[in-house]
């Protein structure tokens, strides 16, 4: 008897054992092979070989644009079941469509879904995202990483210095702001053509700039996949590319000191402050200067707020936007400026934050600001300091003070006879009193006459 309740143990053990193993059976899909095909910058095509034991009902491929926190799913277009099989994975890049900029390091795995319901998940694996044939090196800090071709190293050298320098100088001090996520990368490429080749088409917003259409561009906005990069072509018809990335380094920065999920900045805050972390901004002031002293005059502030779409108001608009800037760090110092971008970054309204920082809407802001260009006096601002006001451009002034001269020479002129209207008004008045008196005297005497009558 007690033989029998010990034998239908063994067996009950037995049968476990056996469900066990049959159970991580079912889960047991090998992956062959996989590949990646590089085909920049349009596509990605993920390949895929597996088998399984049953049934292959269905292939996703899984990935994750490092930095982003999205998760993406993508599968085959067409894809045959079976035990064994073999499919392509397609994933847009092209930059006027899905975007993923070059630059980026891709994480991805595969899941097959089985006949017997169960699911097989491959390792993760990853690959930075590169123009293909390319002999690609780098060198890097704990901020940043320079990707370059070539025998390029000394100057991808100083593109890093350069990169170290404008965190320093624009970040740390004077915006009081951090790097969002590390390391920013830069990718140097060899002239304007391999830039182009890497940006949405011309008419994006991206092309705002000549200076960012055929030296350097920083990815962003609308729904593309991106991280902290930067485009700079080392062959830049002239210009300092390093001065370049400056530029496009400070938008990084400026949004991590200012921005928020509700608050951007505007195109002339953020720009200005751009061409504030370069080296040079002559070309940008030359271009105000003259603005400034034609008949056309500078641009009303309230269309600064947005990029302008006449082409031949970039410059100028950039070279407005650091004036703007730089003539509100100068008066009222950086304390007022990080005042402000503190605001907006707890999501307070740009228009809000500027009167509750500088006492002046945008309206008050140009009517000030222009005051400082012709050297006459504003109306008083219970935001002004003890500091002493700037003259942006000296140039305007002198023309601006000028033009005021004659206006006001025009005003107290004489007229053709020599005599002044001052004159003729006095003239006028004393004639007018006269007539009156002889009016009156004429008067009073029909009463008398009235008075004495026939007797």
């Amino acid at each position: 008897m007690t033989r029998r309740p010990l034998v239908v143990l063994t067996l009950l053990v037995i049968a476990g054992f056996i469900a066990a193993g049959s159970t991580a059976a079912k889960a047991d899909a090998t992956i062959e092979s996989t590949s990646i095909e590089n085909g920049y910058p349009k596509q990605l095509l993920f390949k895929l070989t597996a088998s399984a034991p049953v049934e292959i009902k269905d292939v996703a491929l899984v990935y994750v644009v490092s930095g982003t926190g999205i998760r993406a799913i993508a599968k085959p277009d067409e894809m045959t079941a079976g035990k064994t099989v073999t499919t392509t994975v397609k994933v847009d890049t092209n930059p006027n469509t899905n975007w993923i900029p070059a630059g980026n390091e891709i994480s991805w795995h595969w899941e097959l879904s089985l006949a017997d319901g169960t699911t097989t998940v491959s390792k993760d694996q990853s690959f930075v995202y590169l123009p293909p044939n390319k002999d690609w090196k780098t060198v890097a800090n704990e901020d940043f990483t320079i990707y370059f071709t070539g025998t390029r190293e000394a100057l991808a050298n100083r593109f890093l210095q350069a990169m170290t320098d404008t965190y320093q100088k624009h970040g740390k001090t004077l915006l009081k702001a951090d790097i969002p996520k590390r390391p920013v990368k830069l990718l140097l490429m060899a002239d304007a053509k391999e830039l182009q080749e890497s940006a949405p088409s011309k008419g994006s917003t991206i092309d705002n700039s000549r200076v960012v259409v055929t030296c350097g561009f920083r990815p962003g906005g609308g729904n593309y996949l991106i991280n902290d990069l930067i485009f700079a072509a080392i062959s830049c018809g002239g210009s300092d590319g390093v001065d370049t990335v400056r530029h496009e380094f400070a938008h990084i920065l400026n949004a991590s000191a200012g921005e928020s999920t509700l608050v951007k900045l505007p195109v002339w805050l953020d720009e200005g402050l751009a061409v504030y972390a370069q080296e040079a901004q002559d070309e940008y002031t030359a271009a105000f200067r003259a603005a400034a002293q034609s008949s056309r005059g500078i641009i009303p502030f309230r269309q600064m707020s947005t990029p302008t779409a006449d082409q031949n108001q970039i410059i100028l608009q950039y070279g407005q936007a650091y004036t703007m800037t730089k003539y509100l760090i100068d008066k009222y110092g950086p304390g007022k400026l990080n005042q402000l971008l503190a605001l907006t970054k707890k999501n307070t309204r740009f228009d809000e934050a500027l009167k509750q920082t500088y006492a002046f809407d945008m309206d008050g802001f140009e009517k000030e600001f222009k005051a400082a260009l012709t050297g006459t006096r504003p109306a008083a601002t219970p935001a002004a300091t003890e500091r002493p006001q700037q003259q942006p451009t000296a140039r305007a002034t002198a023309a601006a003070t000028q033009a005021a001269a004659v206006k006001e020479a025009k005003a107290t002129s004489s007229d053709d006879s020599g005599i002044s209207r001052t004159t003729v008004a006095i003239i006028g008045v004393a004639v007018l009193f006269a007539l009156l008196g002889v009016f009156a005297f004429l008067v009073m005497m029909f009463l008398q006459n009235q008075r004495r009558g026939p007797a």
